[in-house]
């Protein structure tokens, strides 16, 4: 007999709802929420709360995309807080090669940014009272738990190798309390000078000061220069519903590029194993086009039309045999990534689909000086 499968609980709720990997950052959406807070409230104090609470894989030295459904407007847009690599990295500083932990794997911080530009575009709720959650998370400290320690164990010597680092997350014991009184401040800072002292502020000078002693290449003027962009979704329809992603930089276009393909197969109508072998077969084809095409469109135009045309879909489907498995080589990423999501609805279904990340597990594992804010390897 085949072992009995288990499956999430079904949730159910009439006033909003709130999911995220930690539930004390669920726990700050789901008080914002019952305090009168919006989705986007909601998003921004669980946003800041994650920035504390797991810092393997997001916080304010990375960055997010953050994509907001008006249900007044039937509208949607991206808030892009992801940030260029720093003005000093030049190609011949890298001609050996792209460090993957480190200083010189940073690129300048842009999470920050996007969460205050959705905050001012679409609150409810003053600024400040949305970052105290994450406040409280790195003052009074967050319960070490599986998960944590198993990220330590695997990040251990990028960790070691920054003495604030190894101060704040090394030697926790499952059920440790992880305390970041240094990142408590910043966010205070933070909460009483909003999201811009974090680039031309105070603590800008403060942040670059911490980064110049650690050898970031990231400068003053990166932070100064740094702005989040407010995007328009991109879409295609899949089986009659309309399915909208974050725009390039993101690859959100591998997601709808996966979705097409599957669109040409009776999926209900295959084996188990003939689905599992189309999904991972549509993941290969779109995943090696994300490696092909993904780039900045500052820089580089993508081939957006072409990517996600019918006619495109047509032919990776095809391509497609039900009974092998394709040999298709990729370049190796130089660095795993380590991201982390989050949603939000509200009772007026307004919602926000959130995903940010510090790259690699505890990213660089550089801390800025004295902020406490963990640096993302993001140039990896």
């Amino acid at each position: 007999m085949p072992a009995a499968r288990n499956h999430r609980p079904l949730i159910m709720g009439r006033n909003g709802a709130v999911g995220s990997n930690h539930p004390m950052a669920t726990q700050a959406g789901l008080d914002t929420l019952r305090a009168g807070g919006n989705a986007v409230d909601a998003a921004v104090a669980v946003s800041l709360a994650l920035a504390v609470c797991e810092p393997s894989s997001s916080g304010l030295g990375g960055d997010g995309f953050y994509h907001v459904y008006s249900a007044a407007t039937g509208r949607a847009e991206v808030f892009n807080g992801t940030g260029p690599a720093p003005l000093a990295a030049t190609p011949e500083l890298f001609a050996a090669g792209i460090a993957v932990v480190g200083p010189r794997s940073v690129s300048v911080p842009g999470l920050l940014g996007g969460v205050g530009a959705m905050h001012r575009a679409h609150s409810t709720r003053p600024w400040a009272s949305l970052v105290q959650p994450a406040i409280a998370l790195a003052r009074d400290g967050f319960a070490a738990t599986h998960v944590y320690c198993r990220g330590i164990r695997e990040n251990r010597a990028r960790l070691a190798a920054d003495a604030r680092s190894a101060a704040t997350f090394l030697g926790k014991e499952l059920g440790a309390l992880v305390c970041q009184p240094a990142l408590a401040r910043t966010l205070e800072e933070i909460a009483a000078d909003g999201s811009e002292t974090f680039y031309r502020g105070r603590l800008a000078a403060r942040l670059a000061a911490g980064m110049a002693e650690a050898g970031v290449l990231v400068g003053t003027s990166d932070l100064a220069a740094c702005r989040a962009e407010v995007q328009a979704p991109i879409a295609v329809t899949y089986r009659g519903w309309e399915v909208r992603q974050t725009p390039p930089n993101s690859t959100g276009f591998t997601l709808l590029q996966m979705l097409k393909i599957v669109e040409r197969f009776d999926v209900a109508g295959l084996s188990p194993a003939e689905r599992v072998h189309v999904l991972v077969e549509a993941k290969k084809r779109a995943f090696l086009d994300r490696e092909r095409h993904g780039s900045d469109p500052r820089f580089e135009a993508l081939p957006l039309d072409r990517l996600l045309s019918e006619a495109h879909a047509d032919a990776l489907a095809d391509s497609i045999d039900l009974g092998r498995a394709a040999t298709m080589a990729q370049p190796a990423e130089a660095a795993g990534g380590d991201t982390t999501y989050f949603a939000v609805v509200d009772t007026e279904g307004n919602a926000v689909s959130g995903i940010q990340s510090i790259n690699s597990g505890y990213g660089s594992g550089v801390t800025a000086g004295d902020t406490g804010v963990l640096l993302k390897n993001r140039l990896a």
